[in-house]
């Protein structure tokens, strides 16, 4: 672009300007850090590590209740892979699991919790949060669809799931409001990958968590659970 060529920084340099006598062997020592190092290194270089899943064992004995969950409530639209896929990330489906903030096969905050139970109080009568997991997967499906409702404005069916997603994992109130940052920069408001997800206005960790749950679910444990029969 224009003239002259740029250096490695993207600062416009001199034609006539000859390259540093080092850069071949930096380029030498930069393949042997890199290159040499196996994939693991190339893995954590570039985000979450997304080697082949494999679906925990413990997934297996909750396989039928979230067929039946979803199945009850989304209909022939229910997306099997993707409710164990979910399961998985949130609690490696362990039903005793506990966090800083949230507990259960499908980590519910007593807020979440307290508001899917009002809105579904018919659906939840007698559930016993948050360690039935029977109750737990059913709360997720039907809190998921809500979401999914919700976000009818999205382009596509992956970039809606992981709409759906995102907001289950950071709440739909800031999701809208970043979404609504996006379509003021100039993105693309019905498109989750590649704009919405890139403004973020929370913590940097809480930024960095929320937007790497749709790959997750979506592209690291979906597949395995497709693999396995989930469907």
């Amino acid at each position: 672009m224009g003239h002259g060529e740029h250096d490695q920084a993207g600062h416009r340099r001199p034609r006539s300007q000859s390259p540093r006598p080092g850069l071949p062997m930096m380029l030498v020592l930069v393949w042997l850090l890199y290159g040499c190092a196996g994939p693991r290194a190339r893995d954590e270089a570039h985000g979450p590590e997304m080697r082949p899943a494999r679906v925990p064992m413990a997934c297996e004995q909750y396989r039928r209740t979230i067929i039946r969950e979803m199945e009850e409530y989304w209909g022939t639209v229910a997306d099997i892979a993707l409710a164990g896929s979910q399961v998985a990330q949130e609690s490696a489906c362990r039903a005793d699991a506990q966090s800083r903030f949230a507990a259960g096969l499908t980590q519910f905050t007593p807020g979440t919790a307290a508001d899917v139970l009002r809105w579904h109080l018919h659906e939840l009568r007698g559930c016993a949060y948050p360690f039935d997991a029977r109750c737990a997967i059913r709360a997720m499906a039907l809190y998921d669809l809500r979401l999914y409702h919700a976000s009818r404005w999205a382009a596509d069916r992956r970039n809606r799931q992981a709409v759906m997603l995102a907001k289950y994992n950071g709440g739909p109130g800031w999701v809208e409001r970043e979404r609504t940052e996006a379509r003021r920069r100039g993105y693309s408001d019905t498109h989750w990958f590649g704009h919405i997800e890139l403004v973020c206005w929370r913590a940097a960790w809480a930024c960095r968590e929320n937007r790497e749950y749709p790959v997750l679910v979506l592209d690291h444990w979906r597949p395995a659970f497709i693999r396995a029969g989930w469907q």
